[in-house]
């Protein structure tokens, strides 16, 4: 592997092997978790930004690069800011359009209509507008030996290509899918950079369409017990001579229902998961691989079993928690990526400038608004 291209000078040594690693224990974070869902309650619910900014911290220390531990930088009072001026100036004026529509013109009048239409349009361009920008605050946020990490690129075009490749899903059945995961990925990842060192994305959607085409004949094959079951229940109930049920409003018999189907649905289910698993792991895998860091490139040795037992694991501790030991959860995903990343080549750590990322807080309101989590 080379060492990172950037004007080289003839005195500088050999790159420096890099080396990613875990240090702690996702369940470090337990008593946090109960002390922090305390305070929100105790607080109305304001406190949720500094815990969630404080969970990040205890996490982002846990990952260790060289044996030294990422850092960061953010502040619950950067959320916090951000969402009031995302209510006041962007959420409160919609409201009060919305009601002034639905007062003046009434509910079922065109321009109500229109207009809560283009509202909610132009909630769905800021949602995803706001995954990149919540992108470009995390990593404004995240340094390494004082370096920072950064994100370029432009908000609004992230948006529009999630929105019109989304159009795309209906039309293509589905298969557009692991092409818009690569491109979304691409979008993101060759727009951010560490230092001045910009990333690269070299990878292509074709190792995905196995797995998701094992996930597109399941979801055929449940559409298709789930057409026997409503066809079988409208038949037995035109033998019984009641007259034909308005759409949506069948009944079902249990004697009615061909046991074929159930058995198929049944079968269907935990192939569906396994699936989804594999479909994950091998979008891990790619994605890693695809990222390029100067001369550094990425690997990670994700299996569909592991990624099984992580989702399965995660949702028991959920469900188990109501919720409460989420960012457990979140710490054993992160914990997962980590121990199994490794790094492929050396860096020229001198060459890195330590150029500092803007501390504004773009993204800050989005990300708080939306709930939106990026790793």
């Amino acid at each position: 592997m080379s060492d990172f291209t950037l004007q080289a000078a003839p005195h500088r040594t050999q790159g420096t092997p890099m080396r990613i690693s875990w240090a702690g224990n996702p369940w470090s974070l337990f008593g946090l978790c109960f002390l922090n869902i305390l305070l929100i309650i105790i607080t109305v619910g304001i406190y949720w930004f500094w815990a969630r900014t404080e969970y990040r911290r205890y996490m982002w220390q846990m990952v260790r690069v060289n044996g030294e531990p990422l850092e960061y930088t953010g502040k619950g009072k950067e959320l916090f800011i951000g969402y009031l001026k995302l209510f006041f100036f962007v959420f409160l004026p919609v409201i009060v359009l919305i009601l002034g529509a639905r007062f003046y013109f009434g509910p079922n009048h065109p321009v109500t209509i229109g207009v809560t239409l283009l509202i909610y349009l132009s909630f769905v361009f800021l949602y995803f507008a706001g995954v990149f920008r919540a992108h470009r605050y995390i990593l404004s946020r995240t340094r390494w030996r004082g370096i920072a990490l950064g994100l370029a690129g432009n908000a609004a075009g992230y948006a529009w290509k999630s929105i019109w490749t989304g159009l795309l899903i209906s039309l293509t059945l589905g298969w557009i899918l692991p092409w818009r995961m690569m491109a979304l990925r691409r979008k993101v990842t060759t727009a951010m950079h560490f230092g001045s060192v910009p990333f690269r994305f070299e990878g292509r959607a074709g190792p995905l369409y196995a797995p998701f085409a094992v996930l597109w004949l399941c979801f055929v094959g449940l559409y298709a017990a789930f057409i026997a079951i409503y066809v079988a229940a409208i038949q037995a109930s035109v033998q019984r001579g009641q007259p034909m049920p308005p759409q949506g409003q069948v009944p079902l018999h249990w004697e009615d229902i061909p046991h074929s189907a159930v058995w198929i649905m049944i079968a269907i289910i935990p192939i569906l998961l396994i699936g989804a698993c594999w479909l994950e792991a091998r979008k891990l895998n790619l994605f890693a691989r695809a990222t390029k860091i100067g001369g550094l490139d990425t690997d990670l040795q994700a299996s569909g079993r592991s990624v099984l037992w992580l989702t399965v694991s995660n949702l028991f501790i959920l469900i188990l928690s109501l919720g409460i030991l989420r960012p457990i959860t979140q710490a054993r995903r992160l914990h997962y990526l980590v121990t199994r990343m490794s790094f492929l080549g050396s860096a020229d750590l001198d060459e890195v400038l330590r150029g500092h990322e803007q501390e504004g807080s773009q993204g800050a309101g989005l990300e708080a608004a939306f709930a939106i989590e990026i790793f």
